[in-house]
């Protein structure tokens, strides 16, 4: 109950620091082309089953830089960190090493993903690369999650 309570936390925590003020509505359009880009592992494949419960994610689904497809009303099985990044986000500099660190202790027991928000796909993933991050990292290049 205490590991929850502390994933719930560091979500809200993490979802609040990207989102004080520093959208920049007129950023760079996304690229058409997601699989030309290899620094982001590719989203893990997601079960048929719809997620349940009491607190699910809206169904929004997003091509993945590094391949594949993340559903996020699909139940992957395993509690999952979803963290909003976008390289126009200064508090991502600091928080993207750290959740890298994290999805990497965690191994199978937390999943990591990233979904990138309002950014091009060339500037998303050069981003991932100076950062050190390799967990899978959804394109929402228009800003709808």
């Amino acid at each position: 109950m205490r590991f929850r309570a502390l994933l719930g936390l560091t979500v809200l925590l993490l979802v609040a620091g990207c989102s004080a003020g520093t959208t920049d509505p007129d950023g760079p359009p996304p690229a058409l082309a997601l699989d030309a880009y290899d620094t982001l592992e590719p989203c893990p494949e997601q079960p048929d089953q719809e997620a349940a419960g009491a607190e699910t994610l809206p169904p929004l689904t997003f091509e993945c830089l590094g391949g594949g497809e993340l559903d996020l009303a699909r139940a992957p099985g395993v509690p999952t960190l979803v963290n909003l990044w976008g390289s126009w986000c200064g508090p991502c500099r600091a928080e993207l090493p750290l959740l890298q660190q994290f999805a990497t202790a965690a191994g199978d027991q937390v999943r990591v993903v990233g979904v990138i928000s309002k950014d091009g796909a060339p500037q998303a993933d050069s981003f991932a690369a100076d950062a050190g991050v390799t967990f899978p990292g959804a394109f929402d290049g228009e800003g709808s999650s």
